[in-house]
């Protein structure tokens, strides 16, 4: 796959999972599962924002090829924490959502663990995904 092809894929894909989260918040309370266990929403979070983490980190690893890798992992460590803000100030507009600061500490936490996890993959397999010499971040 061409370079070019590949940063329009990992930035289409990051844009579409925000989307899906924007989307998801959309939902009304009353629209929403019950969950099995008590703080199994906050594995959801984890999980959505571990997910946008990864897909930010080779975006903009793609997007800003010159930048060094702290950086990179900083750039979507912040733009996810971005919006997860404005997701959760969004909530407070929905019927039977509300604004949590724990729902955004818990996406910060997903976050982290994917930028921890692209630096920590930056070998091999990060290289085999995302082609080229030094891997996502």
């Amino acid at each position: 796959m061409a370079s070019a092809a590949r940063t329009r894929l990992w930035a289409g894909l990051w844009l579409i999972w925000m989307a899906l989260i924007a989307l998801s918040s959309q939902l009304p309370g009353a629209d929403l599962p019950a969950f099995p266990f008590e703080g199994a929403d906050k594995a959801v979070h984890i999980l959505f924002y571990l997910v946008l983490g990864g897909l930010g980190v080779g975006a903009v690893a793609r997007l800003r090829p010159d930048w060094p890798r702290p950086l990179v992992g900083s750039a979507a460590l912040v733009a996810g924490a971005l919006f997860g803000a404005a997701d959760e100030y969004h909530q407070a507009f929905v019927a039977g959502r509300h604004t949590s600061m724990e729902d955004w500490l818990t996406d910060l936490l997903g976050l982290a663990l994917a930028v921890i996890a692209a630096r920590a993959a930056r070998g091999g397999l990060a290289r085999a995904w995302l082609g080229g010499e030094g891997g996502p971040a």
